[in-house]
């Protein structure tokens, strides 16, 4: 949870609803507020200049992903939409507006990894390859797994 915005871009911070309104009719047609009022932004986080979640619709979801600059805003969504801004954007955009306090700092995040004990970071890993076996795939890029073949920069999300 946000508990300061100190590391948090101002221009980020200050999107205010009437900014996502108009995106929202104006692409949308108003389908983004639905989606924010059904609950169905999930798993939200920021860092600096971009925020991004997930989106649930019926049995799929979706990936959003929002980075702001001073001049723009650059939007990435998993749908097929032919709208750059698409519903789950505007819907993660109502989300940060109303409910910031509800995402999660990765920047605070990253720095209580950083700070845990080697056997603690273990225990999470282990908890993040247990609950979803397809999270190996961020650790292990081939079957016979070298530490020097590990290519973090390199790692995608499917």
């Amino acid at each position: 949870m946000i508990e300061e915005e100190a590391n948090i871009s101002p221009i980020l911070t200050n999107i205010t609803q009437k900014q996502v309104a108009i995106l929202d009719q104006e692409n949308t047609n108003g389908e983004g507020w639905d989606y924010y009022c059904n609950g169905q932004v999930i798993h939200a986080i920021v860092s600096k200049n971009d925020i991004s979640g997930i989106i649930r619709e019926y049995l799929e979801d979706f990936k959003v992903q929002i980075k702001v600059n001073e001049f723009e805003i650059f939007c990435k969504c998993s749908c097929d939409s032919e709208n750059v801004i698409c519903r789950h954007v505007v819907a993660l955009l109502y989300s940060w507006v109303f409910d910031k306090s509800e995402f999660i700092n990765l920047d605070k995040f990253l720095n209580k990894l950083e700070n845990m004990e080697k056997e603690k970071l273990i225990k999470v890993v282990e908890r993040f390859i247990v609950d979803d076996p397809r999270n190996i795939k961020f650790f292990n890029t081939q079957r016979d797994f070298e530490v020097n073949d590990f290519d973090i920069d390199n790692l995608t999300f499917d």
